[in-house]
Parts: structure tokens; sequence; C-alpha cells
């Protein structure tokens, strides 16, 4: 099956070979797993659209989609439930000092006067 090599690792103290088959080398190889998405044709032929443009396989554009909607989706949420924390702990003894809360927002001031 395929192109076999040897690798030379070194791991801590000792050196090993480690014998590699082509497309078997799960220990580098991510566990993929499927998922059948039904999409509208306009939104498949736009797919496939941008595959054929950017030369890219339509699995690696949906899967990078779905990847940046995920990290965003992550972020929006982490956010929210920092400005709920934050306006739940206003005026309390977990609000920010009043004595860093100005300095900071003089720096700030200072840092736009300057352009940056």
């Amino acid at each position: 099956m395929g192109v076999s090599w040897v690798v030379r690792a070194n791991l801590g103290d000792e050196s090993v070979d480690a014998i590699f088959c082509g497309i078997i080398c799960a220990r580098k190889a991510a566990i993929m797993k499927n998922l059948h998405v039904p999409l509208p044709e306009s939104l498949y032929m736009e797919l496939r659209m941008a595959a054929d443009r950017t030369r890219r396989p339509a699995t690696t554009l949906a899967r990078q989609a779905i990847e940046l909607w995920l990290r965003q989706s992550q972020r929006a949420a982490r956010h929210r439930a920092i400005a709920a924390f934050a306006a739940e702990s206003a005026g309390t003894k977990l609000d920010l000092d009043p004595d860093l809360e100005a300095a900071s927002a003089e720096h700030l001031a200072e840092f736009e006067q300057e352009g940056r």
C-alpha cells in the first residue's frame, strides 16, 4: 500500500525508528468524522464555484467555514458572558478599582491624542 519510509525520532534520551506507510500515519493525522449536510441548490452551486475558483476541495472550504463560524460564535458567547458579569458586578467589590479605572482612562486619552 503506497510508499514506506523510516523516520528517526528523538524521544527524550532514546532514539526510535518509526516506520510509516503512506496513508496510515495515525499519530500525525487528525481523526476525521463525516457529516452529511443537505444544502439548497443555490448554496451548493456557490460552494462548487468557490472550490473551482480557488482550486480547493469543496469539503475543505465547507470545513473552514464551519470552523470560522464556531470560533466567531464562541467569541461572541464569551463576550456576552464577560459583559453580563461586568454588568452584574458594577458597583460591587468585584468592580474595577476607581484609581485604576481613572489611570486607565487617562492613559487611553493620552494614547488617542498621540494618534496611535
